[in-house]
C-alpha cells in the first residue's frame, strides 16, 4: 500500500493512493488504485483483467484516461 491507509477488519487488500487517506472497513482482497484521472476498484483475483478496461476505454475513444 502507498499513502495513508486505515483498515479495520480487512485483509488481503492493496491500496494505492499517494495523497488522500484511504479508510476501509470490512473489505477483503480488493485492489484500489487512484491516479490523477481514474479510480480502479476490483477484486484481487480479477486484477489481470485490467487490460480489458484498457481495451474498452480505447473502444470508447477515451484513451486520454489511460
Amino acid at each position: 500500500s502507498a499513502g495513508p491507509v486505515v483498515s479495520l477488519d480487512g485483509e488481503g487488500n492493496f491500496f494505492w493512493e499517494t495523497e488522500k487517506l484511504v479508510a476501509a472497513i470490512g473489505v477483503r482482497d480488493l485492489v484500489v488504485v487512484e491516479t490523477a484521472d481514474a479510480l480502479l476498484i476490483c477484486p484481487r483475483e480479477r486484477a489481470q483483467d485490467v487490460g480489458k478496461i484498457v481495451k474498452e476505454l480505447e473502444r470508447l475513444k477515451r484513451r486520454h484516461l489511460l
